[in-house]
């Protein structure tokens, strides 16, 4: 999976981290301040600090807000991945990964073997969107380097006598954000035309190369909970999300990752008071359709889908027992959480719990 081909390869990582909080105002306003060093073997050290503060508007409401820097080093996999995959080869981009990067392939068009080393992946790919258009262009890569992030989130509750009410928001920003580049590598370069001509016969590879973006990458996003109790009897819980990112233009050739959904909802309805030893719980789970990125693997669109819940438990108090019934996605259809991934379809389940 790594190149660590004749050697294991090693690196140092390091980090500390403080944290200090303070209230003011006789304890209405509650701060808190941390500021953490990361330092790897191969890049430079960086401080990231951290502020978050509670503001106690009432003894049953309050605001908070935060302000976040972070700092992420390349993964060992964004360095030093080497691995043929079949519809494409991943490929770390550290300097060192790309000296030492060397895999044969064989030839598309012809029985004929060639060995892909990491400089002529660096130096010779062309973008996979320019090729893909009739008009291949140079691509750009460079090594792989630490990527950093900002980020604001603000949030309100309020806890009433029956009612609670849950509000957050949040916005962050990256700075060379770490992504993979699909690009596509000749196999061979011709003395006159150069990778284009094993490219035009179809002697080439896609290679997924971990570097970074300057593409603009923002997200941003809402939830809100509510919880209340109804006719004294039912607890109710509805909460729903949005998420947002904005990175690029679909069909780039690099990958966020992001695998979110942009809208969630979650509603539940139970009771533990609605008869004696009795409780039941039920609930419906919504995502809206959202695409799937994964690192050289497969790729796609994941449908939209609901589903619904239900847990009933009955306690058995001379024995000191409880018995559960219970079912998970009930009369749904089969789902994916991602693609390639195995369909998960109804289950439905007895339990019987002794305590002795």
């Amino acid at each position: 999976m790594f190149t660590d081909y004749t050697s294991p390869i090693e690196f140092v990582d390091m980090g500390l981290y403080a944290q200090a909080k303070k209230d003011l105002f006789g304890g209405a306003l509650k701060l808190t301040g941390s500021m953490r060093y990361d330092k790897s073997q191969f890049f430079d050290g960086h401080i990231t600090p951290r502020i978050g503060g509670l503001l106690f508007l009432s003894e049953n409401q309050n605001l908070r807000f935060s302000y976040q820097t972070g700092y992420r080093n390349p993964s060992s996999q964004d360095q030093y991945i080497g691995l043929d995959i079949g519809s494409a080869i991943l490929m770390g981009s550290s300097p060192d990964n790309v000296e030492r990067f060397s895999m044969d392939v064989l030839g598309v068009t012809t029985t004929d073997r060639y060995t892909l080393t990491g400089n002529h992946i660096k130096n010779n790919s062309y973008t996979l969107s320019s090729v893909q258009a009739g008009a291949p262009v140079i691509a750009e890569l460079g090594n792989v380097e630490p990527e950093y992030v900002k980020s604001y989130d603000f949030g309100y509750r309020i806890n009433g006598k029956k009612t609670a009410l849950d509000i957050n928001a949040y916005f962050t920003e990256w700075d060379n954000f770490i992504s993979a580049e699909n690009v596509v590598t000749p196999m061979f370069m011709h003395p006159t035309f150069g990778g284009l001509a094993a490219i035009a016969q179809g002697d080439f590879r896609i290679v997924s190369y971990d570097s970074n973006t300057d593409e603009v990458v923002r997200t941003y996003g809402l939830t809100v909970g509510l919880e209340t109790n109804l006719f004294k009897i039912y607890d109710l819980n509805i909460s729903t999300s949005y998420n947002k990112m904005k990175f690029a233009t679909f069909g780039s050739d690099y990958k966020s990752y992001f695998n979110t959904p942009q809208t969630r909802v979650k509603i539940a309805l139970g009771s533990t008071k609605l008869a004696k030893n009795f409780s039941f719980n039920i609930s419906a789970k919504y995502h809206d359709k959202f695409y799937w990125e994964q690192s050289g693997f497969m790729d796609g669109w994941i449908d939209s889908n609901t589903t619904f819940d239900a847990t009933m438990s009955f306690a058995v108090p001379k024995i000191n027992a409880n018995i559960k019934v219970g079912g998970v996605n009930i009369g749904g259809c089969e789902y994916q959480n991602m693609p390639g991934s195995g369909f998960i379809g109804q289950q439905y389940y007895v339990g019987f719990t002794l305590n002795p």
